[in-house]
């Protein structure tokens, strides 16, 4: 049971923003789970990882970014799915 997610981050010019701290909260069944921190590659993904993550309804929000240079807009982009 693997849980695999990757999260893209552009800049608001649509740059790529390679070096990027990105914090994401994931949810199971509405309960708070667990936070999972990433760092953007020069894809501007950063990707996300759980083993034996158990089968629910999942629901992840982007929490934080931070990034050298740029202030984020504090946009809670949500992504809900369920294994």
């Amino acid at each position: 049971n693997l849980y695999n997610k990757t999260a893209l981050l552009a800049n608001n010019t649509g740059s790529h923003v390679a070096g990027a701290a990105v914090n994401i909260d994931t949810y199971l069944n509405g309960v708070f789970y667990i936070n999972l921190a990433g760092v953007t590659g020069s894809d501007r993904k950063a990707a996300y990882k759980i083993n034996n993550a158990p089968t629910g309804n999942y629901k992840v929000t982007v929490a934080n970014v931070s990034a050298q240079g740029l202030i984020w807009d504090g946009i809670k982009t949500e992504y809900v799915f369920s294994k």
